[in-house]
């Protein structure tokens, strides 16, 4: 939808493109490892719940190497909007 309304405001692809792929590049990528994180604990609670009451080390060394990377990711990738982004859309506009 943003899309669509950023062409119709006079947009173009090319612009849009070049405006949300570099953020993108580690934003995604950080939503899916964040995602990871949230099912990780879903199925240790569920687990818990069945009576496996053990909680693995495997399993919150897998839970925090998910939620740190996305972290990171996102961090880098708010930089990467604000730093290139900006700058960017000063020169275009």
């Amino acid at each position: 939808m943003l899309v669509c309304s950023s062409i119709k405001a006079g947009a173009s692809v090319k612009d849009i493109i070049l405006l949300t792929v570099p953020h993108g590049i580690f934003e995604l990528p950080a939503l899916w490892l964040a995602s990871s994180a949230g099912f990780k604990g879903t199925d240790v609670f569920i687990r818990y719940i069945k009576g496996d009451n053990v909680i693995m080390m495997e399993d919150i060394v897998e839970f925090l190497f998910f939620s740190i990377s996305s972290i990171v990711l996102i961090i880098i990738a708010g930089v990467i909007e604000i730093e290139f982004t900006y700058r960017f859309m000063k020169v275009v506009s």
